[in-house]
């Protein structure tokens, strides 16, 4: 497995080497209107509009990643509080049904 991704990236790396030397033209790029252009390759630019594009998506998946953490957090939050209310409401039903069978005298049920 290793010497078949060895290869790949060899083969990667010889695609990228032929579409810089066939793309090695000056071209060029105004930071300005009205200003003097910037003599740049071309494959310089093209991997420059690539490496900004893998940065941008790189930062909104991070964002994206922590906003679903977040929501996930409070809502487990949510849940550990709806959940100990629970229990208090039930143990207080618990002693309200134990005090009532302890005044009519009647036996009192095992709990469900």
């Amino acid at each position: 497995m290793p010497l078949i991704r060895r290869f790949l990236w060899a083969a990667v790396a010889l695609v990228i080497l032929y579409f810089s030397i066939t793309n090695r033209h000056l071209v060029p790029v105004y930071l300005l209107p009205g200003y003097d252009s910037l003599p740049l390759p071309l494959y310089l630019i093209f991997f420059f509009g690539v490496f900004t594009g893998l940065i941008t998506a790189s930062l909104v998946t991070g964002w994206l990643r922590l906003k679903g953490f977040t929501a996930r957090r409070k809502a487990e939050r949510t849940a550990i509080e709806k959940t100990t209310e629970i229990e208090s409401l039930q143990d207080e039903l618990n002693d309200k049904r134990t005090q009532q069978m302890k005044e009519t005298d009647m036996p009192i049920p095992p709990p469900a």
